[in-house]
């Protein structure tokens, strides 16, 4: 990448258990990328269980910090009792205060918008605190955007949101668990939205990319902004993808001309 830059990194840095839920637009480098731009404390991640073939190359995963999670669709059945011993790993480290990355949406998609995240994040937290976790553990939410996710040389932006402090939501789950983990991930994903770009409308995907180019040198100038700041860049972003999603919805009789 030419640049890499984050806002707010210091949210990450907290003497604490943190989960990182984090959307997940191009794959590997998501969290390599952040783990760059952080650059401590060291994180970890969960990745796809499938990848941890036995031998020498599932050592190597877990030496530079990869947990292994098995969906369903991968292992069938196996996957609940594989994800027990995975869960235990996650649960030490977090008792020793570590940084585990979560990609909340459940899968890689390289669009510019949020997927709906899975209930993962939010049953693995509580589930924590249930089993007798420390309970100053947060997730932090935090979204990334890349100028071309598939371009060498290209930025890449990370925003760290506010913290979700999991014990608000403890004494509920205790209560109601299920309705507790649908509640804890909707606070998630509302506290994701803001930090990624949301292309409404998924026939706009390639116009996106075509316009943004178009544009983006005027509205730098006009709004004088600086083009080697990723944040001014992100400005620039979400007034195009706003821009957007209005057009599409106020002229779509127009709108097929326009493209």
């Amino acid at each position: 990448f030419k640049r890499i830059q984050g806002k707010n990194l210091q949210r990450a840095r907290v003497s604490a258990p943190v989960f990182i839920a984090m959307n997940h637009p191009n794959s590997f480098m998501d969290p390599m990328a952040f783990t760059w731009v952080l650059k401590y404390p060291k994180t970890y991640y969960m990745a796809r269980g499938d990848a941890f073939k036995k031998g020498m190359g599932a050592n190597l995963l877990l030496s530079i910090g990869l947990i292994p999670i098995y969906r369903f669709k991968d292992v069938g059945f196996e996957s609940a009792k594989k994800n027990v011993d995975s869960f235990k790993m996650v649960y030490k480290m977090l008792d020793k205060r570590k940084k585990i990355i979560v990609f909340a949406e459940g899968f890689s998609l390289q669009e510019r918008r949020l997927i709906p995240i899975k209930k993962g994040t939010a049953k693995m937290a509580l589930g924590y605190m249930e089993q007798g976790g420390r309970d100053d553990v947060q997730i932090l939410p935090v979204g990334v955007t890349y100028s071309n996710p598939s371009k060498f040389r290209g930025d890449v932006y990370y925003q760290v949101g506010e913290p979700i402090f999991v014990k608000d939501y403890f004494e509920e789950y205790k209560q109601h668990p299920p309705q507790t983990i649908i509640k804890l991930s909707k606070v998630i994903e509302d506290s994701l939205k803001p930090l990624t770009l949301n292309l409404r409308h998924k026939e706009n995907d390639v116009v996106i990319e075509q316009l943004q180019p178009i544009l983006k040198k005027q509205y730098i100038e006009e709004h004088q902004l600086d083009y080697n700041n990723l944040a001014h860049q992100q400005q620039y972003w979400e007034f195009i993808v706003a821009k957007l999603n209005e057009l599409t919805e106020r002229i779509s009789d127009d709108f097929h001309s326009f493209k």
